[in-house]
């Protein structure tokens, strides 16, 4: 995959209601600076959803309209280690169409459900890089420990037992003074 993957130690999470994951929580993920800022903190702050906020479900009531849902707490954006984690299940696919082509064309990704209790996406050739380096069982759980990792502005799930990992553990440690 890439060698120069960045491993910060501390993340930043979010949520959007979507009722078509496990959870109904899609989660958007950005780490801590050394300066205790956060990556992205426009996209992020925009794209989140959070306690009070009114929503409109994708669930449609008994008459056909679509309900609104004011969020609870549980959608409040929250800090997190970003250590080996186990129990990551491939959920569905989605994004753009395949051969789309135009000014909305949009990337295929892959829902990845997180053990702490959310989704994330992935694009398809992390999906490729993971199950060339680990297993997955039908309906179970991904084989093996995970870390979030970045290459440039993509977030990329990372096998701890690739040599990628290996190879991306040394490179962050050498942006010390730039990660929390």
């Amino acid at each position: 995959m890439n060698e120069s993957l960045l491993i910060p130690s501390k993340l930043k999470v979010g949520f959007n209601l979507r009722q078509d994951t496990y959870s109904k929580k899609l989660a958007f993920i950005v780490y801590y600076k050394k300066n205790e800022t956060y990556s992205k903190p426009l996209s992020f702050d925009g794209w989140i959803q959070k306690e009070g906020d009114e929503v409109c479900d994708e669930v449609r009531d008994n008459i056909g309209n679509y309900e609104t849902v004011t969020l609870d707490s549980s959608y409040n954006p929250i800090d997190m280690d970003n250590v080996p984690t186990s129990g990551f299940v491939l959920n569905r696919g989605g994004g753009g169409a395949r051969e789309s082509y135009g000014h909305n064309a949009r990337n295929e990704f892959i829902r990845v459900f997180d053990p702490r209790g959310f989704e994330i996406e992935i694009g398809i050739a992390n999906l490729l890089f993971i199950l060339r380096e680990c297993d997955s069982t039908k309906g179970k759980a991904l084989e093996g420990e995970f870390v979030y990792s970045w290459n440039g502005k993509d977030l990329i799930l990372l096998p701890c037992s690739s040599l990628d990992y290996e190879e991306s553990v040394k490179f962050t440690g050498l942006q010390k003074n730039y990660l929390y």
